[in-house]
């Protein structure tokens, strides 16, 4: 049964493209584990998320996150199973992200095989897929979003199975995939509805087959419960600041404003840069795209238009509704359905190209590979800020009568490495106050310490490039007659030796 309606051809030199495409692939999935050989330092959104993790037990995690943190229950219960296993690590917590790129890769060639039964199609999009930057970036970050990825991705395959196969088998496992996607993704609803519905548009609809919504039912006790006992009554849904920080993914609803069409251009310049990041590359999966959408709408291919258009409007209505922003790291889980028509209309580039002027698809297929391992390769090895080598430099030359003083947006990261960590106990530790937009408060606090200080700065609030709280607060300190006897800076952190006259 053609339940998605497209059935892609053969292409001109299938075998030396698939080998080609293998070739790329495989290099995607070595990029990811050269990222993971490199550990980057948690940074300070990572350092908030983990310090929760292992500080708290297992029924602490079901309580709302300090300093502002939301994630989903069984990611944080799968992250905590890990470090009681293995040890309080960095490393360890971002296993979880890094199977999940993995099983992402995975799931995309076979629900894209699906999708078209196409190998060079599947081929193609993975491999795009797999050499993508922030998906490989996310793969190593202690965030839920690349997990966001791969359930879509796990979603959809399932749901065509069971479209291909509504065996009793099928629908019970159906049944416990949207479960389990619940408690490990926000984004699994969107995703539920939009293929789950689709399922049910083909079963229960169009043939009559009423044990489709036995999954359904299931899924629907187990969002009940999920959102009465974490979502309902949440903290962070009643707080200004995280509807302040989010203001700009949410929907504007007066279709006669500016800021309505705005919007829809910012989502898509993200997508298309999340693809192919730079604002010149960008327009090389704006445009294929755009062919894959026209050239699916004449070939009526309206099972592969849904798989992109359906979870992109539900998102938009929660959006519109304020339930749920649609902006930046909360659209990667929509990457592999773009991606997905960026594939469609490289080929139908390809084959006009072969069948009017005899060009090898090589010759467009090879250099998006190139672009996506260069993007790739200019951006590694990833350092966002490496504060953890900062605490190490820190924790080998500090004496013991000296004072650590730690940086407001660098705490969170400090406690992270210094927890259980033999090198600061019985160690004068100050942890500042936040005062960001306050800079002239840093000064006297620090001054209050006396004596030699060590300061420990990450994440310092600049201002249109001309602020820097980090400049401005040692420049105070030595206006004031202080002495700086040493600076180590590291990618996006500084450690700084102080003596207070």
């Amino acid at each position: 049964m053609d339940y998605l309606g497209l059935n892609i051809a053969k292409i001109p030199q299938e075998a030396t493209v698939k080998k080609v495409l293998w070739g790329a692939i495989i290099l995607g999935i070595s990029c990811a584990f050269l990222q993971a050989g490199l550990n980057r330092s948690l940074w300070l959104d990572e350092g908030k998320l983990a310090t929760n993790i292992i500080t708290r037990d297992f029924s602490g995690l079901l309580l709302p996150l300090d300093s502002n943190q939301v994630a989903p229950i069984g990611f944080l219960l799968l992250e905590k199973l890990f470090t009681q296993i293995f040890g309080n690590h960095d490393y360890v917590l971002r296993f979880t992200p890094f199977i999940a790129y993995i099983l992402t890769v995975v799931y995309a060639f076979k629900s894209s095989k699906l999708l078209t039964k196409s190998v060079v199609f599947a081929l193609l999009a993975t491999a795009i897929l797999s050499l993508n930057y922030k998906l490989l970036y996310y793969s190593w970050e202690v965030k839920q979003y690349a997990v966001d990825v791969f359930i879509g991705l796990w979603v959809l395959y399932h749901s065509l199975k069971v479209i291909a196969s509504p065996t009793t088998k099928r629908l019970i496992l159906y049944a416990f995939i949207g479960i389990v996607s619940m408690w490990f993704s926000n984004i699994s609803v969107i995703v539920l509805a939009a293929f789950g519905g689709y399922a049910i548009w083909i079963l229960g609809i169009k043939q009559k087959n009423w044990r489709v919504f036995f999954p359904y039912i299931f899924w629907m006790l187990s969002f009940g419960v999920y959102y009465f006992l974490f979502v309902k009554n949440h903290p962070i849904n009643q707080e200004a600041t995280m509807l302040d920080f989010w203001e700009y993914g949410f929907l504007p609803l007066n279709p006669f404003s500016f800021e309505f069409y705005s919007y829809f251009a910012h989502i898509i310049k993200d997508i298309c840069y999340f693809i192919m990041e730079g604002y010149v590359f960008m327009v090389i999966p704006a445009v294929f795209i755009a062919v894959g959408i026209v050239k699916a709408i004449k070939a009526r291919a309206y099972g592969l238009l849904y798989v992109l258009i359906a979870p992109t409007c539900i998102h938009l209505v929660l959006s519109g509704l304020r339930l749920y922003p649609m902006r930046d790291r909360l659209l990667l889980y929509l990457i592999p359905f773009a991606i997905f028509f960026m594939t469609y209309g490289i080929i139908v580039a390809v084959k006009f190209l072969f069948r009017k002027y005899k060009v090898s698809p090589l010759v467009i297929m090879t250099p998006i590979v190139g672009i996506l391992l260069f993007i790739f390769l200019k951006k590694y090895p990833f350092h966002v800020e490496e504060v953890r080598d900062s605490i190490q430099h820190i924790a080998e030359e500090i004496a013991p009568s000296e004072t650590l003083y730690v940086y407001g947006s660098a705490i969170d990261v400090f406690n992270f490495y210094s927890y259980e960590n033999p090198k600061f106990e019985n160690r004068k530790v100050v942890r500042g106050t936040y005062l960001k937009l306050t800079p002239e408060k840093y000064v006297p606090e620090i001054e209050s310490i006396g004596g030699t200080v060590w300061i420990l700065f990450a994440h310092s609030f600049t201002e249109n490039n001309d602020f820097d709280e980090e400049d401005y607060i040692l420049e105070g300190l030595e206006a004031n007659g202080h002495e700086i006897l040493s600076i180590k800076k590291h990618d996006g952190s500084t450690a700084v030796k102080l003596l207070l006259e």
